[in-house]
C-alpha cells in the first residue's frame, strides 16, 4: 500500500446536539517520501446521523435534530474548498420505525447531504439495512452497486470506501433488509478482499481507507475477519 499519510488533524466541529452523530472538517497532510510528493487533503466527515422519528428519544438519540444538525455541518463545509465530503453511514434508524419512515428518512438526510458543493461520497452502515433493502439504499445514496468502491483527488489521495456488511466471511451473506437488527457480526468477504488487494496494487497515491466498522483490533464493533484485512493494507 502507498504510504505517506502522517497526521489527521482535526479541525471546526458543529456541535451535533447528539452522543451518536458527529461531523467535522479534516486537514490530511503528507510527508516527503521516495515517489510521494507533499501534499494537503482537505475533506468533511459525518457519521452516525442515526435518524428516526417514531420516538423523540431513544438512548440519548435525538432523531428529530438530524436534519437541522446535518444542515448546521454542511453549510460549514460549503465555507472551505474541500476535496470532498464524506458520509460514514447509519443515516437511519430502526427503534419503532416502519421500512416507509426509513425511505422517507433516508431521502431528508441524503438531500441535505447533497447541499454540499464538494463531491460527496457514502459508506453503508448496519443500521442503514435494518428496514431497507441494500438495493434502496444504492438508490438513494448513488453509491457503487456492489458497495465498496474508490475515487481520487487527483494526485494527492487515494480513498477507499468499503462494505464490512456481511454476516459471515463469504460473498453472498449481505445484510439486507432481513430481521438482523443489531447485528454486531461484521464482515469483509473474499470478493471485496481480492478488490482491494487489486485497487491498491494499482495506485500510487498515498491512501485512506473509510469503513463504517473498526479494521484495528477485535471486539464486537469490529470487523471480525479485520486481520485479513489489515494484511492487504
Amino acid at each position: 500500500m502507498p504510504t505517506g499519510l502522517t497526521t489527521i488533524r482535526r479541525g471546526h466541529q458543529v456541535d451535533g446536539g447528539s452522543n451518536w452523530f458527529g461531523h467535522m472538517l479534516r486537514e490530511v497532510r503528507g510527508v516527503t517520501k521516495a515517489g510521494v510528493a507533499p501534499f494537503e487533503v482537505s475533506f468533511g466527515f459525518v457519521t452516525d446521523e442515526h435518524y428516526f422519528l417514531a420516538k423523540d428519544n431513544h438512548d440519548n438519540r435525538y432523531g428529530h435534530d438530524v436534519p437541522a444538525k446535518m444542515a448546521d455541518a454542511i453549510a460549514v463545509f460549503n465555507t472551505r474548498p474541500l476535496d470532498f465530503v464524506l458520509n460514514g453511514g447509519d443515516i437511519v434508524e430502526h427503534y419503532g420505525e416502519t421500512r416507509q419512515q426509513a425511505l422517507d428518512e433516508l431521502a431528508t438526510i441524503v438531500g441535505v447531504f447533497n447541499t454540499t458543493t464538494a463531491p460527496r461520497y457514502h459508506t453503508v452502515g448496519n443500521h442503514d439495512l435494518d428496514l431497507l433493502h441494500f438495493s434502496e439504499f444504492v438508490a438513494a445514496t448513488g453509491i457503487d452497486p456492489q458497495g465498496y468502491y474508490s475515487f481520487d483527488v487527483p494526485g494527492k489521495l487515494h480513498v477507499v470506501v468499503l462494505d464490512c456488511m456481511y454476516l459471515a466471511d463469504d460473498d453472498v451473506s449481505h445484510e439486507d433488509a432481513n430481521g438482523n437488527v443489531l447485528v454486531d457480526t461484521y464482515h469483509i468477504g473474499p470478493a471485496q478482499r481480492t478488490w482491494l488487494a487489486a485497487d491498491l496494487a494499482a495506485t500510487s497515491l498515498p491512501t485512506l481507507v473509510m469503513c463504517h466498522c473498526w479494521l484495528s483490533g477485535d471486539g464486537s464493533d469490529y470487523v471480525a475477519n479485520a486481520a485479513a484485512v489489515r494484511n492487504i493494507l
